[in-house]
């Protein structure tokens, strides 16, 4: 193994495309994975079960880092001296400028599609086509948010070749998911936040059914004690089933906002846009500053 090299991301938290990314660069280049973030709600039981491998305290005999979707200066872990980062592949948009030459950041569905592209003709194992297919699926919203490439796509189709995941794995997944979440959602909200510049907070769920939320009263309640201190948040709520995204904010700056960028119709502190949204785009489309 490469024990000078080692591949990161934000030590904030630790979902489906960080740990499909970071395993399988890791594999690919025989390094160091290192998560640090606790692993969220998009990870469940059967997922975690799998034969992962990575790391969770800083590998000290590191020399070189690569960062994998995330490409905030903030989000990086403070272990990790951003003078010795060689690259950085990311999704999310916004810090083009600062990473200059070392950034890979496109504007595309899902990180792992990225990572699995640098795998050219190199077939993965089982279980790093497993991550990278769930990844691509689940940060595309089954393929149907509107951030969707034709790349992630493509991936997809060829990493079905390599893995070994049930015929009704999407179904599955999201339904683990949303059981994860109902199980502890105090921990499902804080372990998906993003505080942006100026304190500006937007969490999101991804849901096959957000109705489950909605009517839950332990989830409102959990919502406004984690969003307590915050003036301006919004929590975005993508429901496959529905083919929308379902909002909750109490800003009336924010409901100003979201109507104007996307559409989205309110009632009271609930609002419904009619087409999928992902946090990233949605950043993007209102130009939320970072």
């Amino acid at each position: 193994m490469n024990n000078k090299l080692c591949v990161t991301s934000g030590w904030q938290y630790t979902d489906i495309d960080v740990l499909a990314c970071a395993l399988a660069f890791a594999e690919l280049n025989d390094c160091i994975a290192f998560l640090p973030g606790v692993f969220n709600a998009s990870i469940p039981n059967s997922v975690r079960q799998w034969n992962l491998s990575y790391a969770t305290e800083f590998p000290v005999e590191a020399e070189q880092f690569v960062i994998v979707d995330t490409s905030t200066p903030k989000a990086i872990p403070p272990e990790v001296p951003q003078d010795k980062i060689i690259k950085i592949y990311d999704h999310h948009t916004g810090f083009e400028d600062f990473w200059g030459a070392r950034g890979q950041i496109e504007f595309i569905g899902a990180c792992a599609s990225m990572i699995y592209e640098l795998f050219g003709d190199k077939v993965p194992t089982t279980t790093t086509a497993n991550l990278l297919a769930t990844a691509i699926f689940a940060n595309t919203l089954n393929f149907k948010a509107s951030i969707t490439t034709d790349r992630d796509i493509a991936a997809y189709e060829k990493l079905k070749h390599y893995t070994s995941l049930p015929e009704n794995w999407i179904e599955q997944y999201y339904s683990e998911v949303e059981k994860t979440m109902l199980s502890d959602i105090p921990s499902a909200i804080k372990n998906d936040i993003k505080i942006l510049a100026n304190n500006f907070v937007i969490g999101q769920l991804e849901l096959w059914d957000t109705t489950l939320l909605l009517n839950n009263a332990n989830f409102q309640k959990s919502l406004e004690t984690v969003m307590t201190g915050y003036e301006n948040w919004f929590m975005n709520m993508p429901s496959i089933k529905q083919g929308q995204s379902y909002f909750i904010s109490k800003s009336e700056y924010v409901k100003d906002m979201l109507a104007n960028g996307l559409g989205v119709k309110w009632t009271s502190d609930v609002g419904i846009a009619d087409k999928l949204y992902l946090r990233k785009e949605i950043i993007k489309i209102c130009k939320i500053p970072r």
